[in-house]
């Protein structure tokens, strides 16, 4: 605006003015141009909160994805616990029951030669009968004994 004044009052006054300095005091629009601007500033408001709120809803529903995504995490970490917890335990089990035998084994092993049976009937007789001791009343009936070492009746 400096620019354009300055040009204009040096041509006019065959270049005896120069404009060094404006100073506005006022500025008039008319009621249109006001209204216009301020609609077009409410419409760039509107548009701006408009998209703020797209962003906001896609913010949420990447939480709630991350969230079932967590809770998923969580179920399949916990199946899987549970799942070593019960081969761990299964194994030390099987380990027990197999130290248990091997010290039966070993005992009977033990025993025949310290009584030296002429006949195996007799030591297959006492390991049946320890053996069966341990079984559950189940596994009893699943074999055919009535109880501890009874044989049902057919």
């Amino acid at each position: 605006m400096l620019k354009a004044l300055n040009e204009e009052f040096y041509l006019m006054s065959y270049g005896c003015l120069n404009v060094t300095d404006v100073q506005l005091r006022e500025i008039n629009l008319e009621a249109e141009l006001e209204n216009a601007i301020q609609n077009k500033l409410i419409q760039m408001q509107k548009q701006r909160f408009y998209e703020i709120e797209q962003q906001i809803k896609v913010i949420n529903e990447e939480t709630e994805l991350i969230k079932q995504y967590a809770a998923n995490n969580v179920t399949l970490i916990n199946a899987d616990a549970e799942a070593q917890a019960i081969k761990i335990r299964q194994l030390a089990e099987a380990d027990a029951i197999f130290e248990e035998y091997t010290g039966y084994a070993s005992a009977f092993r033990k025993l025949d030669k310290e009584v030296n049976f002429n006949d195996n009937t007799a030591l297959f007789g006492m390991m049946l009968a320890e053996s069966l001791t341990k079984f559950s009343d189940n596994t009893n009936l699943v074999l055919g004994f009535a109880g501890s070492g009874v044989l049902l009746d057919k």
